[in-house]
């Protein structure tokens, strides 16, 4: 197995992410994958959930970086921005069924360095947060500057929940 998908499969599914056996990272701009969320959410909505928590909303990390190993990136303000309009997407989505539909995204919290952060926080009702002080049993050291963007978050109203696996 070399981390890549068969050649049959479709254009937007990339490698597989080393730290999650049987989980691949995604082109989530394409609108081929954004339709298969889509359907997800309409079945959530449809079992009476209130809403969804998205995870991997740091993956438009992974598209800024030059070494990702998929020959193809974009800026970081670019992936942000990308990440930005899929949440909006689905927020969009959900709401026009179910208005009050929540939806919290958890991690990349970073995303809120884009110039569209004003409209991310007006479709988000939280956020997640892993990590923040510890990674394991090792302190980390990015606390502080994370704590800024979750501030962010919190000053538009909106909870902040933090979950650190010690």
């Amino acid at each position: 197995m070399d981390g890549q998908p068969d050649s049959d499969a479709p254009c937007w599914l990339c490698r597989t992410n080393p730290d999650w056996a049987g989980n691949y990272k995604v082109q989530y701009w394409s609108d081929a994958w954004q339709t298969i969320v889509l359907e997800y959410v309409d079945r959530i909505i449809a079992y009476g959930f209130d809403g969804v928590y998205l995870d991997i909303i740091d993956g438009f990390e992974y598209w800024s970086d030059p070494a990702n190993g998929e020959g193809y990136h974009v800026s970081e303000a670019e992936a942000a921005d990308r990440m930005i309009n899929f949440v909006k997407r689905i927020a969009a989505h959900a709401r026009a069924k179910d208005p009050a539909f929540l939806v919290i995204p958890q991690n990349g919290e970073g995303i809120l360095e884009s110039a569209e952060k004003a409209d991310y926080l007006a479709v988000i009702n939280g956020m997640g947060i892993e990590d923040l002080f510890y990674d394991g049993r090792t302190s980390t050291t990015d606390s502080a500057n994370r704590i800024g963007f979750i501030d962010q978050v919190t000053a538009d109203g909106k909870p902040a929940m933090v979950v650190d696996y010690v």
